[in-house]
């Protein structure tokens, strides 16, 4: 469901703000399939919240981020991002 899903998203985004960017790039390639899936999500705000996850897990990573994102993104959804 959009809710759940929007929700589960938005705990995660806070859980990586507080994480340190080691424990981030450690469990990037679990959390990073789930994300960009919310991220093609027919809800507008699923597709927000995932957004903002991507943002966050770009924040905290920088350009160590970018091989992961590159190879799960179009270049459109990447600017979103970045």
């Amino acid at each position: 469901t959009a809710p759940l899903l929007q929700m589960a998203t938005r705990l995660l985004s806070i859980v990586l703000r507080r994480m340190p960017p080691g424990d981030v790039r450690a469990h990037l390639e679990m959390l990073l399939p789930g994300v960009v899936a919310a991220f093609s999500n027919p809800s507008p705000d699923v597709r927000k919240a995932a957004v903002f996850c991507l943002v966050d897990i770009y924040m905290s990573l920088g350009e160590q981020a970018m091989p992961f994102l590159t190879k799960e993104l179009t270049p459109s959804q990447l600017k979103l991002v970045t």
